[in-house]
């Protein structure tokens, strides 16, 4: 069970950004996805051109 000073605590440890560090954080995580992206179809082409290969290659 919480008790009300832990709640009361919580709610002044929190973290307010502001605008632009919000905005840096938004930009962060789409450029982080888009990274990630690149990997899975990066990988995805290095399947696809094994298919091609004999064994022995």
């Amino acid at each position: 069970m919480i008790s009300v000073n832990t709640f009361r605590f919580n709610q002044q440890a929190l973290i307010r950004l502001t605008e632009n560090q919000k905005s840096c954080l938004i930009y962060a995580h789409i450029i982080s996805g888009a990274i990630w992206f690149g990997t899975a179809l990066s990988i995805l082409v290095i399947v696809v051109s094994n298919f091609n290969t004999k064994n022995s290659d």
